[in-house]
């Protein structure tokens, strides 16, 4: 079945417009430093998670590397004041500034690494019943939250990227219990190559896919390339990202978002299981369907979900 598309101009967030970012101060190896520089700025975006109300992390340096240097050399940024981040809040489009335009040697680095500090009233969650569970992240101490992606910092210009704390994929539940671990599932894009996918559902429409449309909560699922076979979270197949299906009251419809997305191909696939999702489970979930769409750079495509046949 094809559903619809057609393209509107998306309006990204730029980091390098919001006046409330940190600063920082670095440190590291000098003897490669150059008069040429460029601007670096850091914000976090989330994809939004069931069964916690709240995530809080707290954040207090930024470690780089430069594709010429050994790791050892690597550039540590601590910023001014550590700086703690809602993730929850920061769904769709919406980012939090972490370093804005930093003034750092102008050319190609190899990783990023965010360094945070846990547990207490620094990282932890807000669970639905209002109580409070401290985060623990698995190396955090000797690695940090690692992304290795090569980069640019152009000479007089400012590069301005956005990680995406994917939390359904690193929320992690120990056992039956409520302790919770972060393995962070992290994806860094560069803010002037991306677009969008924005979808809308009305009532009839939703529930001619899902039996239960009055508590329905269902989810998105977004894998890279054309015509793909979707599967669940953990599997050798599963999505680049996930998007819950929201109710909007003030339009009457069922609509959800993908944000700072590259530009290619791309598959959708929908489902109306809910919490049938583990991430570190092989889950049997039933698409109920599919479709190819291309994410251009700097525009959202817009899809509606057609009524089940």
């Amino acid at each position: 079945m094809v559903w619809l598309n057609k393209k509107a101009v998306l309006a990204l967030i730029s980091s390098t417009v919001v006046a409330c970012g940190g600063g920082g101060s670095s440190s590291g190896s000098s003897s490669s430093v150059s008069t040429s520089s460029g601007g670096f700025s850091v914000s976090i975006t989330d994809a939004p998670v069931e069964d916690v109300t709240q995530v809080f992390v707290t954040f207090d340096a930024i470690t780089i590397k430069r594709a010429d240097e050994e790791d050892s050399d690597a550039q540590v940024i601590t910023l001014d004041e550590p700086i703690q981040i809602e993730l929850t809040t920061l769904t769709g489009e919406n980012v939090d500034p972490l370093l804005v335009n930093e003034s750092l040697e102008a050319g190609e680095y190899d990783w990023l690494r965010l360094s945070v500090i846990e547990g207490g009233t620094d990282t932890y969650a807000v669970l639905d019943d209002a109580s409070q569970v401290p985060l623990t992240i698995p190396s955090n101490a000797q690695t940090g939250l690692k992304v290795v992606r090569g980069f640019t910092i152009p000479e007089s210009g400012t590069l301005s990227v956005t990680i995406d704390f994917d939390l359904r994929k690193s929320l992690v539940r120990r056992g039956n219990s409520d302790e919770l671990r972060l393995k962070p599932v992290l994806r860094m894009v560069q803010d002037d190559e991306v677009g969008g996918i924005s979808g809308t559902m009305d009532e009839t429409s939703l529930s001619g896919w899902c039996t239960d449309v009055q508590d329905f909560a269902g989810f998105v699922y977004l894998f890279e390339g054309a015509d793909q076979t979707p599967d669940d979270l953990g599997s050798e197949n599963e999505p680049e990202v996930t998007a819950p299906v929201e109710f909007d009251e003030d339009d009457g419809v069922y609509e959800f978002i993908f944000a700072h997305i590259e530009e290619g191909e791309y598959t959708l696939a929908f489902h109306c299981q809910e919490d049938a999702d583990e991430p570190e489970d092989d889950d049997d979930l039933t698409f109920d369907d599919t479709q190819n769409v291309t994410v251009t750079e700097g525009e959202t495509t817009e899809v509606t979900v057609p009524d089940a046949v």
